[in-house]
């Protein structure tokens, strides 16, 4: 009630109080402002007794009626409710978003609950910004604008699912008129009855920088002074360059009881009102940060490629950024299950200078495997102190296991605790050979593999690639009547030519000297009628799996006739049949054998013209294939050298296994 309807309640209470009558004088107990437009009426009444009557009858008495109107009264409160981390989700997180602390570089939301204390629906004007932040935080509009994230116009506080975000410029809640429903941040909800509120989000930046225990306060509003006393609540507003939150009235209709308007807008009884309010967060963990990388080390099979047998190092670095000191500092690592560390030994552990000359011992029990929490996770033999600026950079070796399955990821995140750090430890998280504006002495290994980078801290990650055979094929001429050079021509054919239009006879795993395998070319050069043409097909296993039931085919020429002795002179492969005229020679395992022409047993045959080879020849090998299926690509109308190499292994490295790469030769008649 105000101070001028407390004065005329006063006044008739003294009038009754006066009168040597029985009265009756009905106050409204409440000290609530009624609502605008509400009318007070009062009376008072009374009795007394005519005693010249003969039956000394009661008299009633009565006033006349004395009334107030309520005039519309402004009024604002704001009050601060909660300062709690934003989710990982949130635009420019910091290292350790999301990990239920407030910690430097993280994103801080900062909740105030604006109230109309007047007793007229109004509109708030919401800042685009806090009236001040104090050092340690930082406000940015653009990523994170302040925003309305609830609202209650009756009993019940509506949350909103998308909360609201405040413009540059600032803007007020509701449309410009009562019955309007565009124009304000939340229309025509934007119009705030007496007792009802808007929920405000303010997001803060804490600064890399802050250190641990210390304030970063936030005020929402203008006024003077900020210090959450009464006196920073609904005041006369002043404008304070758009960081007001204060009370914008808009053309409603009151009216009373006599259905008088008693809009009265501008008026000092509904002058604008303005309030503030400050909350502040505390930095709780020291600044902390972790960093993890993995790179392909050893390329087991020489594919550039991370796949089964090969050796990945993951590489972390733990930095104290802040100036305390963080005792009984440990680093636990879970490793994936499809890898183990590797025979020559565990992790490696190097220091900067900050952190002295002493490097701490590594735990000879580590094995990556159980749990986090097992003492066979932990990377150090006891725990240190990490001193301000200290870095420690631990390397862990792992070789992926066989069986491994095809293009699984492997994930990994380390955690490191100590007694100053948060229960759930400091988590390391992902970089790569782009990550940019690291701290000084966490280095990446070059060639590291490429992290998907983000605002939330990350495991690292690397893709096993998908095990895959890939037989490769090269067809050389590789003698004119058996001598490496063609005596027609003077071509050269012992030696390597690379045919610039074929990219297999220069692939990596070719055996060792490079240039030395394959050798011959693919243009003989000149023959005449009568003269010896050999030809040799090489073959290797360059896929990052063995190649199963390998089946070679290679259909004699037109205007060539095979020449079915021209190995008997080599030491017979095993298999044919004793005697037999071998007319195909094949390169394995170190060694040169020949082979006979017939089906007796052994791995190679030659097919007569018009004689189709067919898988059902094969059946053995291919008991599910279609027995009439053709081997050769075209007819054989020349005649066709088949060979079943069976299963050849991938080449692991150039020359090794020596499985993994041949050759099949046959020799023909020129017609």
């Amino acid at each position: 009630m105000s101070p001028d309807q407390l004065k005329q309640y006063h006044y008739l209470l003294l009038i009754a109080l006066s009168i040597g009558v029985q009265i009756c004088l009905w106050l409204d107990p409440a000290i609530a402002v009624p609502n605008a437009g509400t009318v007070i009426e009062n009376q008072a009444t009374g009795s007394y007794q005519n005693d010249n009557t003969e039956a000394q009858t009661t008299q009633s008495i009565e006033s006349d009626k004395v009334t107030l109107t309520v005039a519309e009264v402004a009024g604002i409160n704001v009050t601060s409710i909660t300062v709690s981390e934003a989710a990982t989700t949130v635009t420019n997180g910091g290292s350790y978003q999301g990990d239920g602390t407030i910690n430097a570089g993280d994103i801080v939301y900062y909740d105030y609950l604006i109230t109309n204390v007047g007793n007229d629906p109004t509109q708030f004007f919401i800042p685009d910004s806090p009236a001040n932040v104090s050092s340690g935080g930082t406000f940015d509009q653009t990523n994170n604008p302040i925003q309305i994230i609830a609202y209650k116009l009756t009993g019940t506080n509506v949350v909103l699912p998308t909360p609201v975000s405040v413009p540059a410029g600032g803007k007020r809640t509701g449309p410009d008129t009562a019955t309007g429903t565009t124009g304000g941040l939340l229309a025509k909800n934007g119009i705030i009855p007496a007792g009802g509120s808007v929920t405000i989000r303010v997001p803060i930046k804490i600064n890399s920088t802050a250190t641990i225990g210390q304030s970063v306060s936030v005020t929402i509003g203008n006024t003077s002074p900020n210090d959450n006393t009464a006196a920073t609540q609904n005041q006369v507003y002043l404008n304070n360059n758009n960081q007001d939150i204060y009370t914008q009235d808009n053309s409603d209709g009151t009216t009373n009881t006599a259905n008088v308007v008693v809009e009265t807008i501008g008026t000092p009884a509904n002058g604008t009102r303005e309030a503030s309010a400050t909350a502040q967060a505390t930095v709780i963990l020291p600044l902390v940060q972790g960093f993890k990388s993995v790179k392909l080390t050893v390329d087991a099979d020489n594919s550039a490629t991370i796949s089964i047998g090969d050796t990945l190092t993951w590489t972390l670095s733990y930095i104290n950024n802040s100036s305390t000191n963080i005792t009984n500092f440990q680093i636990a690592d879970l490793l994936p299950s499809n890898v183990a560390i590797t025979s020559n030994g565990a992790q490696t552990i190097t220091i900067n200078t900050a952190q002295g000359s002493t490097i701490p011992a590594k735990n000879s029990s580590y094995t990556g495997a159980g749990s986090l929490g097992a003492t066979t996770n932990n990377l150090l033999s006891s725990p240190i102190t990490l001193l301000p600026g200290g870095v420690i950079t631990v390397s862990i070796p792992v070789k992926i296991k066989a069986g491994t399955p095809a293009a699984i990821i492997l994930s990994n995140q380390s955690i490191a605790t100590g007694t100053e750090l948060i229960a759930a430890g400091v988590k390391t998280d992902n970089v790569d050979r782009t990550t940019t504006n690291l701290p000084t002495d966490v280095i990446v290994p070059v060639d590291s593999v490429l992290q998907a980078q983000n605002n939330s801290i990350d495991p690292t990650t690397a893709t096993v690639l998908a095990t895959s055979p890939t037989v490769i094929l090269v067809k050389r001429i590789t003698g004119i009547n058996n001598q490496p050079v063609n005596p027609n021509d003077g071509r050269v054919l012992d030696a390597f030519v690379d045919d610039p239009g074929d990219t297999n006879d220069t692939r990596p795993k070719w055996p060792t000297p490079v240039n030395s395998y394959p050798v011959g070319q693919t243009n003989g050069g000149l023959v005449k009628p009568a003269d010896t043409v050999e030809y040799t097909i090489y073959f290797l296993s360059t896929g990052t799996a063995t190649a199963h039931n390998v089946l070679f085919c290679d259909r004699i020429p037109n205007n060539v006739t095979f020449i079915d002795k021209a190995f008997n002179s080599i030491p017979v492969g095993s298999g044919g049949l004793p005697g037999a005229d071998r007319g195909i020679a094949i390169y394995r395992n170190g060694s040169l054998n020949a082979y006979t022409n017939v089906a007796d047993g052994d791995i190679a045959r030659y097919f007569l013209p018009q004689q189709e080879p067919t898988y059902g020849d094969y059946a053995q090998y291919f008991p599910t294939t279609d027995p009439t299926k053709k081997v050769c690509n075209g007819p054989n109308d020349n005649g066709a050298v088949v060979v079943y190499l069976g299963n050849i292994p991938k080449a692991d490295s150039p020359g090794l296994p020596n499985t993994s790469y041949g050759f099949v030769r046959f020799r023909g008649l020129v017609k």
